[in-house]
């Protein structure tokens, strides 16, 4: 059976029109605007979604997208804030997309290359 690990992109529009959807090894990782999932397949443990997640996260702040990883909990406990979203501008949305992309191309190819020890810790059969 499957089991979902979910995060919140904090600020919550950053990536408001953006999604993205990959496999790497046994882990699917799903970005759908400011919620990132991450499904272990088979078996996989909190700690090692956790990782994957933080790589990924760093990968695209790397790119130039600012934003925090937040737990479902930490998220929640933030105190209420007024949100005025606008829809982000075309340069802004292919911006988004080109970080999006270039992330999930660098992490898939940057976990390919680890040592197999290291491959098994994040479940990837390669």
């Amino acid at each position: 059976m499957a089991t979902v690990f979910k995060w919140i992109l904090d600020p919550p529009w950053s990536l408001g029109s953006v999604s993205d959807e990959f496999a790497i090894g046994d882990f699917q990782i799903r970005l759908v605007a400011s919620c990132l999932e991450i499904e272990a397949v088979t078996t996989g443990t909190e700690e090692t979604a956790s990782r994957l997640a933080k790589e990924y996260v760093g990968l695209l702040r790397c790119r130039g997208v600012h934003i925090l990883l937040l737990s479902t909990q930490d998220f929640a406990a933030l105190p209420p804030r007024i949100i005025q979203v606008e829809g982000p501008t075309q340069k802004e949305r292919t911006f988004m997309l080109a970080a999006v992309k270039g992330g999930e191309e660098r992490f898939a190819r940057e976990i390919r290359c680890r040592p197999p020890s290291v491959l098994r810790v994040l479940g990837s059969s390669d």
